[in-house]
């Protein structure tokens, strides 16, 4: 089939959680499939774009602006329309998927963001999917509840757009995905009268993710873009509210935040707690080689979080809190250790920098579990499942037709 693929950003190098999925989900249905792919792309993203090259068919890749972004952002204020729609969606990007679906005769136009619906819709495509990822509105309505004043507003706002924007997704494309059952779940509760999700679940390389021996030092690791709200709060909460109770038991525990573009308020929180901030790393893999434990005290964000999985991938135990590893089906104590509380989590921890043969089982435990359930050839056999009842023509392919 003839895939207009289109995307917020770049999908490579996959070295986020999104870009993650939407460039594994590209390069798997390229093996089938003609992609052309529609993104936007920061100014000095292009040399990029040489990567993808070989997977796709066609590339349209509009430079994104900052600034045009701000004020498509204002009038969204002032048109009570979605924030991260206006940010995410300048007239060019909808121009260009609507000039390629259109030239190429598109079978399926394939939206990797929800946030891109609504400027979308619209282009050309026998077949419309779109990959709603986490629900974007219920982070908003914790990130709501979590703030103050004008900002909390404006949240609150977001949520009931973006929760309106996914019940309109649901009711009017073909196919609507989520990344895990407890995602879809949620979504299923909110509008129960709309077609449920498919579940394309979180997958992971594990070429890329060589487990690494068993480390004896007291260290503790956590990993995530550090300007993103959920990460930074995160790391802020356990080292005000976790490390102190560690380091009552083991003063030697050190803990690493690694990630990109830490705000300079989390600097003074790491100054003010005494933990390294590693930022803007070309590789976090050495990180986790060199970690006992790592971390991940979630109180804000959904899905399934790809720290997580690496980190399983790569023999390093994880504590976590319940919202952390929801997304993950049917864990349980045997693959992560789950604390609700900071005497939990501490409790947890300690367990693990102490305890060799409980770490390594756990260790063991958890990559079998991402072996079995996340790696990328078997996560993505979902996608072949769900399209391999239509047919060329982007249709539903007729009962009992060969294939």
């Amino acid at each position: 089939m003839r895939i207009v693929f289109a995307a917020p950003r770049l999908p490579y190098p996959p070295n986020r959680g999104d870009k993650i999925r939407t460039f594994y989900h590209l390069s798997h249905l390229a093996r089938r499939h003609e992609i052309h792919l529609v993104c936007l792309a920061g100014s000095d993203e292009d040399r990029h774009a040489e990567a993808l090259r070989e997977l796709c068919a066609s590339q349209s890749i509009v430079t994104f602006d900052p600034f045009s972004a701000a004020a498509r952002c204002a009038a969204a204020i002032a048109n009570g329309s979605s924030l991260a729609t206006a940010y995410m969606s300048p007239p060019a990007l909808t121009r260009a998927a609507r000039d390629i679906a259109t030239a190429v005769d598109a079978d399926v136009l394939w939206i990797a963001n929800g946030a891109l619906w609504p400027s979308l819709v619209g282009v050309p495509a026998r077949r419309r999917v779109v990959d709603l990822v986490d629900v974007d509105s219920d982070k908003w309505r914790q990130m709501a509840e979590s703030a103050r004043g004008p900002l909390a507003a404006i949240y609150r706002r977001e949520a009931r757009l973006t929760s309106l924007q996914e019940e309109i997704a649901r009711r009017d494309a073909d196919l609507c995905l989520v990344i895990s059952d407890e995602e879809a779940r949620l979504l299923r509760g909110q509008a129960p009268g709309l077609p449920s999700p498919a579940v394309v679940p979180a997958a992971i390389d594990l070429d890329a993710w060589p487990r690494r021996p068993s480390v004896a030092a007291p260290s503790l690791i956590f990993t995530g873009r550090l300007d993103y709200r959920p990460n930074a709060d995160a790391v802020s909460f356990f080292a005000a509210e976790v490390l102190p109770v560690i380091r009552r038991h083991l003063p030697a525990a050190r803990f690493t935040a690694v990630g990109a573009r830490p705000p300079r308020r989390l600097r003074r929180t790491a100054a003010r707690f005494n933990f390294e901030i590693a930022a803007d790393v070309a590789d976090v893999r050495p990180y986790f080689a060199a970690a006992r434990v790592c971390v991940a005290p979630m109180r804000l964000g959904r899905g399934v979080q790809n720290k997580v999985l690496e980190a399983m991938a790569s023999g390093v135990p994880v504590v976590a809190s319940p919202l952390a590893l929801a997304g993950l089906a049917e864990w349980d104590e045997r693959i992560a250790l789950c604390g609700r509380s900071p005497d939990e989590l501490a409790r947890a921890c300690r367990d693990l920098l102490t305890d060799d043969a409980l770490a390594a089982e756990l260790a063991a435990a958890a990559s079998r579990f991402v072996a079995v359930r996340h790696a990328r050839d078997v996560a993505l056999t979902a996608l072949d499942d769900l399209l391999d009842g239509w047919d060329g023509a982007g249709r539903p392919a007729a009962a009992g037709a060969a294939r």
